[in-house]
């Protein structure tokens, strides 16, 4: 079962009212116009450094969608290490151990990923 709110309905909704399209919040954020549709049509995950961009580009705080992260790229889909060290390193930076502590608990939940079951 997905999250019903995720990070890329908050990306098509600041879009939409800020009236952007994926070329100009490309530029705006510095995310490759072609991996900003692939993560918006859902084909990519989101990276640590794209999320950064993301926010960036929107002008939010930088941890302003760690919690979402967390359920997307952790709870709701395989783990990577990719995608972990970064974001434990920069949880850590900014003082967002509510985040790590999540982490921490999800690897002791049965897997709520949709095609695990």
């Amino acid at each position: 079962m997905k999250p019903l709110t995720t990070i890329r309905s908050h990306l098509e909704a600041y879009l939409y009212s800020q009236q952007l399209s994926i070329n100009q919040f490309s530029i705006q954020s510095g995310i490759n116009s072609g991996t900003l549709s692939r993560i918006l049509s859902g084909q990519q995950p989101i990276a640590m450094n794209h999320l950064k961009l993301i926010t960036r580009g929107m002008e939010l705080p930088e941890d302003h969608f760690y919690s979402m992260y967390v359920d997307e790229c952790f709870l709701y889909s395989a783990p990577t290490w990719r995608r972990l060290r970064p974001f434990i390193l920069n949880s850590a930076e900014l003082g967002r151990l509510d985040c790590i502590e999540l982490i921490v608990k999800s690897a002791g939940q049965p897997d709520l990923r949709s095609d695990a079951f």
